[in-house]
């Protein structure tokens, strides 16, 4: 990387942090763009991982990677069980091809109890219906994150083509703290094939583009009315709306609403029902922070609101038959809210603290149906849950799916 290139990025960093918006600039003396996506729930191959016979070695200073992702790191509180050099592969399968996300030779995995991170380098690879492959980008020094659940791309459909998004981070945990999430678009067509997209921003004073975006918030990345919409805080939340254009090679900023009351309004309801749900959950667990003045009939009560449907689910079983491993539960936060309040129906994931001062973390999906003035709690989806193991140092996470 030339000194130039350095300073570049070392720019857009400190402009980013000031902003909270995109993080890789372009400028005449950039490096080529590096491509990666992810993709939103078309067939996608779990991760490959090969074990090295390489010696383990330390990672390169990841410059770049400390920069976009210094906020990412897991806290202290989990410490790293294992490092190793590995071969890294994740296959994201669209309409008209697949796009291969691999390590150049060895990444170093470190396994922490909340997931793995893989530093290194890593190349994206395209493969169209034939089997013709091609590499249409190269990625230098990044931290991978997954948590909970292997790394999977996420693909959205538009029209003729299908978009791949790259987040680095995936993480199930820390949602309700807004996270930083870095994001890059590629864009697949059976005409084009596989293109990486760059972001035109042009606003509030503002012309630049970039090859990677960083939005913070933990609300979906979707496809509105043929646009390609994100949200992020600004510190107000925003709705960003793109224009892709796969001849330009870019998503290019239509516009950018202030959503911040609708926002709130959601976060608020979600809080409330947050509250109730953990009175219910946690009733009767030893020194529950938050239902300690909850006698049996009030308890009884509030499960009137649990539809019968959700107290089936294999995760609202799974945690009354475990009631006796929580102590001093308490619900700490919300994500993915979504409210349709013409239809009457509120989605989040529900955030808790189940095991004392120690942060045991748990993550239940939530759907709740309006009926009347009350809400109730209509079902329950997975439940996800970091679980100290006895056989081992430190924690591992246990997925129960519903």
């Amino acid at each position: 990387m030339t000194k130039a290139s350095m300073r570049s990025l070392l720019g857009c960093a400190v402009f980013l942090m000031m902003l909270a918006l995109p993080t890789g600039c372009s400028d005449a003396e950039a490096e080529p763009a590096a491509a990666t996506q992810t993709n939103n729930g078309i067939a996608s191959t779990p991760i490959t991982e090969k074990e090295s016979t390489a010696p383990e070695v330390a990672a390169d200073p990841p410059i770049q990677a400390e920069l976009l992702h210094q906020q990412l790191e897991p806290p202290p509180v989990n410490a790293m069980l294992e490092q190793k050099a590995i071969s890294v592969a994740y296959k994201g399968q669209s309409r008209f091809g697949a796009l291969l996300l691999q390590s150049e030779g060895d990444a170093v995995s470190q396994t922490y109890s909340i997931g793995k991170i893989y530093n290194g380098r890593f190349e994206i690879i395209y493969s169209d219906r034939e089997g013709n492959s091609d590499t249409i980008a190269q990625l230098e020094s990044i931290h991978l994150q997954e948590h909970v659940q292997p790394w999977q791309w996420q693909t959205l459909e538009l029209k003729d083509t299908d978009l791949f998004i790259l987040q680095y981070d995936q993480s199930e945990y820390y949602k309700h703290q807004l996270p930083l999430r870095n994001i890059r678009l590629f864009a697949v067509s059976e005409a084009e094939g596989a293109i990486p997209l760059i972001f035109r921003i042009a606003a509030g004073g503002i012309d630049m583009q970039t090859e990677e975006l960083t939005i913070q918030g933990d609300l979906p990345i979707e496809i509105t009315d043929g646009r390609l919409v994100m949200y992020s805080a600004l510190p107000e939340m925003k709705r960003l709306i793109f224009r892709i254009d796969t001849g330009e090679g870019a998503a290019t900023l239509e516009s950018m609403i202030d959503i911040s009351d609708e926002y709130g309004k959601q976060h608020e309801l979600a809080m409330e029902q947050a509250k109730i749900l953990d009175q219910i959950l946690f009733y009767g667990v030893g020194d529950n922070v938050n239902s300690f003045e909850l006698d049996e009939q009030g308890w009884l009560k509030l499960m009137e609101r649990v539809s019968d449907q959700a107290q089936q689910r294999e995760s609202f079983k799974y945690m009354e038959k475990h009631r006796e491993r929580f102590s001093r539960a308490f619900y700490w936060g919300v994500s993915d809210v979504r409210l349709d309040e013409e239809l009457g129906r509120l989605s989040f994931t529900f955030a808790a603290n189940v095991f004392y001062a120690i942060g045991q973390d748990l993550r239940l999906e939530v759907e709740m149906t309006k009926e009347g003035d009350e809400w109730k709690f209509a079902d329950f989806g997975s439940l996800y849950m970091e679980s100290f193991s006895p056989d081992r140092e430190g924690a591992v996470i246990e997925v129960h799916e519903s």
